[in-house]
């Protein structure tokens, strides 16, 4: 995106402006830290890292090793567990949704 495009949409967006001072200024005191001796759940941290940052999405190994994710999931407490799998699924409904309306405002 061009800084003129970037600044168009700042300027047609006046409600965000005091988030995207705070977004460009916020440096967090505290940078989360997993210290933990447990392997599985660090590499589930990683993997939380490589994926859900920026539009270079790496997420091949995460796939390869997703039995990583699920084990570390299956270790939560039920109501943890219960609260992710209904955001997975509302999410999963949405992109099936966006999918489907999609295909007929695109034609």
């Amino acid at each position: 995106m061009s800084k003129v495009s970037s600044l168009f949409q700042t300027i047609s967006h006046p409600s965000e402006i005091s988030a995207l001072i705070q977004f460009i200024f916020y440096k967090p005191k505290n940078i989360l830290e997993i210290k933990s001796e447990n392997k599985q759940k660090i590499r589930c941290y990683e993997f939380l890292d490589q994926t859900s940052r920026g539009p270079l999405e790496k997420d091949r190994q995460l796939l390869v090793e997703f039995d990583v994710v699920i084990d570390e999931f299956l270790s939560l407490r039920k109501e943890f567990r219960d609260i992710i799998a209904d955001i997975t699924n509302k999410m999963g409904n949405g992109m099936a949704d966006y999918v489907k309306d999609g295909a007929h405002t695109n034609g």
